[in-house]
């Protein structure tokens, strides 16, 4: 330890240390015990509303023995002091001290910190609230519900210490009254962590509105102070949508640019009024800077107007950029021809409610589909509709344009409804509301196949080879079409499990065949069949 000085960290500002022989009757301050030893020159550094070794209240004290220096003519010594941050601080574990508070940055220390007071005298917090003093120091304000919130003022800084340079002069002799005994505080300067604020504009009022914000701590050295604008370049394992992520030059994760609620980016600007140039067309650094000399924010907050474009937006190039990015409100634009052998149809489509748009601007073809439906709402009483194909059930406003899917396999398995429920199942899709726009949609090469012994839907219920509801904008080749109905063994005979007489095959497969499957011994291959006559059966009966 160096024997000009020596360190302790303290709690509460105070040690209170006892005297042998008092048996603890009287205690003395540290300052008291280290006078003892001629330290008599204490310098307190107060990290405020931070922490030291993330220990609230603790602070760390330097003592001074002024013997061991060279005093001037006139019996001042000047006193350097070390950092207590100073990597070559001899600690006790060998470690550097920490000194940190969440949300913050530390500018450096100060001789002065007063608290900032309106006109009235009264401190004031960082938020503006005007604060009460009590008698032993600490600040409060009565909140709208009369209680009492302790909190800390905001303060002004002044002095600042620069350890190169800045001395503590103590001279003996203008001491007397304390024993010669000399103390001095630094106190630690904070300023909260810099932001971004992203603004967007209202659909109905053009005003520009906040909808997110993300902080950094300023001056750590790194790019945190800047942020990128998303992109359509693909970036690890995304394609298909756009990339808000961009990865700092440090371990310290990912910077995500803020997105809007059901819409896409297209532009940012610095300014308002977003002239060209104000635009940002890769990054942009935070103009902020600090004060060092007053502990001041210079421009802390950087707002940044964002432009979206409706819907949220997907650029389809290849089966993976459509599979790995479900998203039954989303916008995909099919830029090519998709074979979808081997890939997964995204799940968010095939029994929810699609509102988005499934669009080409010239035509193409998605094939090699295959859906497997499995699903159980029997009991839950929450559910009233239940859908299933491609699409679940293709909604309002909902755009299907310019699609040809090909060599689909739709199958519906171990689905149960309540007879309460209302079903609609489909290859193309459960149900088309009357109100989509479906235009250049058709559909061909395609097996529904269905399960029938484990359908529980009994009452409102509707099976379709290609759709239910409306089928203006749909091309069907329903020669290339196949509808396969499987029935479990149950004893002797053979049960739908549903209502055949609702069916009517002339709609859902004029010319097509429609396939039953008893377990694996008998096949029926018809046109047009009655469907009411297979309602129940023997395994060994033959049907015309």
């Amino acid at each position: 330890m160096n024997k000009k000085y020596k360190w302790i960290v303290c709690l509460g500002c105070l040690s209170a240390l006892c005297l042998g022989a008092t048996a603890c009757g009287k205690t003395e301050t540290m300052a008291e015990q280290m006078a003892k030893q001629g330290y008599v020159v204490e310098v307190i550094y107060d990290p405020g509303s931070g922490t030291f070794f993330e220990r609230t209240g603790a602070t760390v004290q330097d003592y001074f023995n002024p013997s061991n220096y060279t005093p001037d003519e006139n019996g001042t010594v000047s006193i350097t002091l070390m950092d207590p941050l100073d990597e070559d601080r001899d600690t006790s574990t060998g470690d550097p001290i920490s000194l940190g508070k969440s949300g913050a940055f530390f500018v450096g220390w100060y001789t002065t910190r007063k608290p900032v007071r309106n006109e009235d005298g009264k401190a004031l917090d960082a938020e503006g609230n005007v604060l009460e003093e009590r008698y032993n120091g600490t600040f409060y304000y009565v909140n709208e519900k009369g209680k009492e919130i302790t909190t800390i003022p905001a303060y002004e800084y002044s002095g600042l210490w620069d350890f190169e340079t800045s001395k503590v002069q103590y001279n003996a002799a203008e001491h007397t009254k304390t024993d010669g005994r000399m103390s001095v505080t630094l106190y630690a300067g904070w300023l909260d962590n810099y932001a971004f604020e992203y603004y967007h504009q209202d659909a109905t009022s053009g005003e520009w509105v906040p909808y997110a914000s993300t902080s950094f701590t300023y001056g750590q050295g790194t790019d945190n102070d800047t942020i990128w604008i998303p992109r359509w370049e693909n970036q690890d394992t995304q394609s298909g949508k756009m990339n808000h992520a961009h990865d700092y030059q440090t371990a310290q994760g990912k910077y995500n640019f803020p997105a809007v609620d059901q819409r896409t980016f297209d532009a940012a600007y610095t300014d308002e009024n977003c002239t060209e140039e104000s635009k940002i067309t890769d990054s942009f650094r935070h103009t902020g800077t600090v004060d060092a000399a007053t502990c001041m924010a210079v421009n802390p907050v950087q707002k940044i107007y964002v432009k979206t474009l409706e819907g949220r937006r997907y650029v389809v190039k290849t089966a993976k950029d459509l599979c790995q990015n479900g998203d039954a409100e989303g916008w995909y634009s099919i830029e090519n021809n998709l074979d979808l052998t081997g890939y997964t149809w995204p799940t968010a489509f095939t029994t929810g409610v699609f509102k988005g748009r499934f669009e080409a601007t010239n035509p193409v073809t998605v094939s090699g589909v295959e859906v497997k439906i499995s699903k159980d709402v029997s009991a839950d009483r929450d559910v009233t509709e239940v859908y299933g194909g491609l699409f679940g059930c293709v909604d309002a406003g909902a755009v299907l344009k310019n699609v040809a899917f090909e060599n689909v396999t739709v199958t519906l398995q171990t689905v149960k409804c309540s007879q309460t429920q209302t079903a609609r199942f489909g290859t193309l899709a459960g149900f088309v509301h009357d109100n989509a726009d479906v235009s250049g949609v058709s559909i061909a090469n395609t097996t529904l196949k269905l399960y029938v012994f484990h359908m529980r839907a009994q009452t409102d219920w509707g099976l379709h080879m290609v759709a239910n509801g409306n089928l203006s904008g749909v091309t069907c080749d329903l020669t290339t079409m196949t509808l396969q109905c499987y029935a479990e063994e149950s004893k002797n005979y053979h049960s739908y499990n549903y209502d055949p007489r609702t069916l009517d095959s002339n709609e859902f497969c004029a010319t097509g065949k429609v396939s039953f499957t008893v377990g694996n011994t008998s096949t029926f291959n018809n046109k047009n069949p009655d469907l009411e006559k297979y309602y129940e059966f023997q395994k060994t009966e033959v049907i015309d």
